[in-house]
C-alpha cells in the first residue's frame, strides 16, 4: 500500500492571542505530546522569538487594529469575537517520520524547507491583498507530536482596518498557497495536498482531536496486549511457583538423608574407635608391669620441733604452742600413713591392686581435707578476730575524740547563752541611753526658744540680752523688784 506523501498548509484566526502563543512556545504544554518517536528527540526551533515580546507587540497590533476599525466603523472591536490574530500551520505525511530515522532526509532539509515558505506565503499574502503592511509575528517548528510541523503567525489586519483572513477567502486564492509551500518541499520528496473537492480540511484544534482519539485507541491497544501478556506470564509464574515447591521439597528430604547418613557414619566411627582403645587397654593390662618401688618419707618427732621453736624464742605463746602441736602431729599422722602406703604399694604389679588402694587414699584424703578445713577455718577466724579487736580500738579512740568535741561544743553553747544575756542588758540600757538623749534634745529645743524669747524681750526693752539686766528692766516697769514675776502689762504698753 502506497503512503501518502503530502504537504499541506492550513490558516484560521484565533482571538486567544495569548493561549496561542503559550502554545507555540510551549509555556503551556499541551496533553498529546510525545517521547516515543525518532524525532521527539529533536529539540522544537523557536528561531530566538521571546514570548513575552510577542505578546506586548500583540497587545500592540490589537489596539492599532480597533482605532483604525473604529475610525472606520465607529465602534471598538468586540474582544473575544473579533482577532487580529491570521495563525497556520504547515503539515506533513507520517512518512517524512520513516524518512528521518532512515536518514532519507535530515533535519537540516526539513527546516530549510519550512523556513523557505514563510517568506513566500508572506509575500502571497501582500500580492492578493495588495498591501504590504502586513507583518509577520513568528514562526517555530514542533518535533514534540505525531509530524514535524511549523506554526506561524501574521497580524489579521490591513492598513485600512481590513479583516486579513476574511479578504483572503474571498479573493478565492487560497489554494495558491497550497502550491508555493509544496514548491518548497519538493525537493525532499512531498507533493502538494489533495484539492478541496476531493479532500475534507481539518482545523488544527480537529487535527489534534483526532489524533488524541488515535492515541487513546493505541493505548487502548497496547493496553490490551499488555493484560494478555500478563495472564500468559502470570500462568508460567503459576506453574513456576509449583515446580519450585516440588523441588524445594525434594531438596529437604535429600538434606535429611545426608544428615541421617553422615549421624550414623560419626556413629561408626566412634564405635569404631573406642573398640580400638578398649584393645589396646587389654593389652597393656595383660602385659607384665615393673615392680613399683617408692621412697619413704622420714617423719621428724613434733616435742622436738616445738622445744626448737621455743628455745629459739620465736614469740610463741601458750595457745600458739597446743595449737602447732596439733597441726604437726595432723601432719605427721598423714605422713605415717602415707609411709604404710607405700610399704603396701611396694612389690605389687596388677592394676586391679592399685586401683582398691587408691580408693582407700581418696577416702583417707578426704577425711584429712576435713581435718585441714577446719585448722584454717581456726586461723582465719583468729586473724579475724584479731583485726575485729584492731577496729574496735579505732573506734574507742574516734569515740573519745567526738566525746572531747562535744563537750568543747556544750561549752561554746553555754558562752553563747551567756553572751545572749548580756547582750540583753545591754540592748537595755542603749534604750535607757537613746530615752535619754531624746528628753536632752527636748531640752535643747526649749533653752533655744527662751534663748529666743529673752533675745526678742531684750530687743523690745532695748538692753543687753543677760537675764539680771532684763529682770531689772522688768522691774521698773512692775514697781519694785520683789514683784518680779508679775509684770503690770498697762505700763510695759
Amino acid at each position: 500500500m502506497n503512503q501518502r506523501k503530502k504537504v499541506q498548509v492550513r490558516f484560521q484566526t484565533t482571538c486567544r492571542t495569548i493561549q496561542s502563543i503559550n502554545h507555540d512556545f510551549r509555556i503551556a504544554k499541551p496533553n498529546y505530546l510525545r517521547d516515543n518517536m525518532h524525532h521527539n528527540k529533536f529539540y522544537n526551533i523557536y528561531f530566538g522569538y521571546d514570548p513575552k515580546q510577542l505578546k506586548q507587540k500583540a497587545k500592540k497590533s490589537f489596539d492599532e487594529y480597533n482605532q483604525l476599525y473604529k475610525n472606520k466603523h465607529h465602534r471598538n472591536l468586540q474582544k473575544g469575537k473579533q482577532s487580529d490574530h491570521l495563525t497556520g500551520v504547515i503539515t506533513l505525511s507520517p512518512i517524512v517520520n520513516e524518512w528521518l530515522e532512515q536518514g532519507k532526509v535530515t533535519k537540516e532539509q526539513l527546516e530549510k524547507s519550512f523556513a523557505d515558505s514563510i517568506p513566500l506565503i508572506q509575500d502571497k499574502i501582500h500580492n492578493i491583498l495588495g498591501d504590504d503592511s502586513i507583518k509577520l509575528s513568528h514562526y517555530v517548528i514542533h518535533y514534540d507530536e505525531k509530524t514535524p510541523h511549523m506554526h506561524f503567525t501574521f497580524n489579521n489586519h490591513t492598513k485600512n482596518g481590513e479583516a486579513v483572513w476574511y479578504n483572503l477567502r474571498k479573493s478565492g486564492r487560497l489554494s495558491e498557497f497550497q502550491d508555493i509551500v509544496a514548491s518548497t518541499f519538493k525537493d525532499i520528496g512531498l507533493e502538494r495536498g489533495d484539492r478541496k473537492s476531493t479532500t475534507k480540511h481539518l482545523s488544527v484544534r480537529q487535527m489534534h482531536e483526532e489524533e488524541i482519539k488515535q492515541l487513546k485507541k493505541d493505548i487502548q491497544d497496547h493496553i490490551k496486549k499488555l493484560q494478555a501478556q500478563k495472564k500468559k506470564i502470570k500462568k508460567t509464574v503459576e506453574d513456576k511457583k509449583q515446580l519450585k515447591s516440588e523441588l524445594d521439597s525434594i531438596d529437604i528430604s535429600i538434606k535429611k538423608a545426608r544428615v541421617e547418613l553422615k549421624s550414623e557414619s560419626l556413629t561408626l566411627e566412634s564405635l569404631t574407635k573406642e573398640k580400638e582403645e578398649l584393645e589396646t587397654t587389654i593389652n597393656i593390662i595383660k602385659e607384665d608391669k615393673p615392680i613399683i618401688d617408692i621412697k619413704q618419707i622420714k617423719i621428724y618427732d613434733t616435742d622436738k620441733i616445738v622445744e626448737e621453736c621455743i628455745t629459739t624464742k620465736l614469740g610463741f605463746t601458750k595457745v600458739d604452742e597446743d595449737r602447732l602441736k596439733q597441726y604437726l602431729n595432723f601432719y605427721a599422722k598423714h605422713l605415717h600413713k602415707y609411709n604404710e602406703f607405700t610399704n603396701s604399694i611396694n612389690g605389687l604389679n596388677h592394676p586391679q591392686d592399685l586401683l582398691l588402694e587408691n580408693k582407700k587414699l581418696i577416702e583417707e584424703n578426704r577425711t584429712h581435707l576435713k581435718q585441714q578445713e577446719h585448722i584454717d577455718t581456726y586461723y582465719v577466724t583468729k586473724r579475724r578476730y584479731n583485726k575485729l579487736i584492731g577496729e574496735n580500738k579505732s573506734l574507742q579512740e574516734q569515740l573519745q575524740q567526738e566525746q572531747i568535741l562535744s563537750k568543747k561544743f556544750n561549752v561554746k553553747i553555754e558562752q553563747s547563752k551567756a553572751y545572749f544575756g548580756m547582750n540583753k542588758k545591754l540592748r537595755e540600757e542603749v534604750n535607757d541611753l537613746k530615752l535619754k538623749l531624746h528628753n536632752l534634745d527636748i531640752i535643747q529645743e526649749e533653752y533655744k526658744r527662751m534663748d529666743e524669747a529673752f533675745t526678742k524681750i531684750s530687743k523690745y526693752l532695748k538692753c543687753e540680752d543677760d537675764l539680771d539686766v532684763i529682770i531689772s528692766k522688768i522691774s521698773k516697769y512692775t514697781g519694785s523688784e520683789e514683784k518680779k514675776g508679775k509684770i503690770n502689762h498697762n505700763k510695759l504698753k
